[in-house]
């Protein structure tokens, strides 16, 4: 009994809640009853090969589900009071995290073994287990990078992803290149831990007496947004100097490897759709929404008419960038189809430029924003209490 009460704590350090281990063991007990019970009982014939496409989306899915929460509950990114109470505890990146580790241990092992247990007879069963555990915990694990000052880590994360991708086909190649992002995951933890705490907690925020308007806030100093984006301190979204290169060529790169293993002219079409096409038109949102979502025209469309101007050069000169999106992403896949590239190449080099131009078009977010000839505008409109 006491060796079971250890296994027991053992498996307990860093698996979900029996709640949520028996709601997976449920969902996959109901569906084998329903296969053995009613469907091999009655005979339907040729039901195997669709039960086992179901198989193995469930056990996707309970991979995704604990890759999500292994990284999303045990990051202190993640979890605000616990990086508050950890940033003011005595811990340091030489200790274990008090509330579990973020690297791979044997219980994750334990479970996702398990599950490739319920598949093993199908051929894709292990890509299926360790690619659904691993896409969303590096996935969080790279935000992470990115949030804590690590970045460099992130971009390396990003590209490695890529490599197994490309070398899909070859098992022994992307699992080589499975074990160098680990690697790369394992010293990007290390040094994200080292730099711990990321962000200073106010205590003194702690002890301000509540504000008039509700009891358990704190006193809040701001003087609304009017003042906030008329500040030359204001918080506006710009990327830095090594982020407006290395970005677009990480989505370029990611293109690449998600289209290179395309071959008939169908599934070409769908990946010019899917991988370039409505990347492009979110682009195309994303530049105008930042630009004018905030920053409205100065005159409205019937004042541009009668009166008149018809056109304000000081502001219309930020749809120039978005015009030049237009017509380089119409271009440039024309161009470089002259030059007989691979198709996976051509669409990569093509959505690397129309980011590069989305991103660096001048003006700057931040200039327009502080020295742009527009009106300001709060969205949703409505009035903004001022406290002093």
């Amino acid at each position: 009994m006491r060796n079971l009460r250890r296994i027991v704590r053992w498996c307990r350090y860093v698996l979900p809640p029996w709640n949520f281990l028996l709601a997976g063991v449920l969902v996959v007990c109901v569906f084998e009853l329903i296969y053995w019970g009613f469907f091999k009982q009655f005979g339907f014939p040729d039901v195997d090969r669709e039960f086992e496409k179901i198989r193995l989306m469930i056990a996707g899915f309970l991979c995704f589900f604990y890759g999500g929460w292994r990284m999303g509950m045990f990051h202190p990114l993640f979890n605000s009071s616990y990086r508050k109470w950890l940033s003011v505890t005595p811990w340091s990146s030489r200790k274990p995290l008090p509330f579990g580790p973020l690297h791979l241990v044997g219980q994750d092992l334990l479970l996702l073994g398990l599950v490739y247990l319920y598949i093993f007879p199908y051929p894709h069963a292990l890509p299926v287990v360790i690619l659904g555990f691993l896409g969303p915990y590096f996935a969080l694990l790279g935000y992470s990078f990115f949030r804590t000052g690590v970045w460099q880590f992130g971009y390396l994360l990003v590209f490695g992803v890529g490599t197994v991708v490309l070398f899909a086909e070859n098992l022994w190649a992307a699992t080589a290149c499975m074990i160098g992002c680990y690697a790369i995951a394992w010293w990007g933890m290390r040094s994200m831990l080292s730099r711990f705490p990321w962000e200073e907690v106010d205590l003194s925020r702690l002890n301000t007496p509540p504000s008039s308007s509700a009891k358990n806030q704190p006193y809040d100093r701001s003087l609304g947004w009017h003042f906030e984006r008329l500040a030359p301190l204001a918080k506006i979204f710009n990327v830095s100097r090594p982020h407006n290169i290395l970005f677009p060529l990480t989505a370029g790169w990611l293109c690449f490897v998600s289209t290179i293993h395309t071959q008939d002219e169908k599934s070409q079409k769908v990946c010019f759709f899917l991988a370039y096409f409505i990347p492009c038109i979110a682009l195309l949102a994303a530049r105008l929404g930042f630009y004018c979502f905030y920053y409205h025209n100065p005159l409205r469309l019937f004042g541009r008419i009668f009166p008149g101007p018809l056109i304000v050069p000081r502001y219309d000169k930020v749809f120039l960038v978005p015009l030049g999106m237009v017509v380089f992403a119409v271009a440039a896949p024309l161009l470089l189809m002259q030059l007989a590239l691979n198709f996976a190449l051509l669409l990569a080099v093509s959505l690397t430029l129309v980011l590069y131009l989305a991103i660096n078009g001048k003006p700057t977010l931040k200039n327009w924003a502080l020295t742009g000839g527009h009106r300001i505008a709060n969205w949703p409109r409505r009035m903004t209490k001022i406290r002093v």
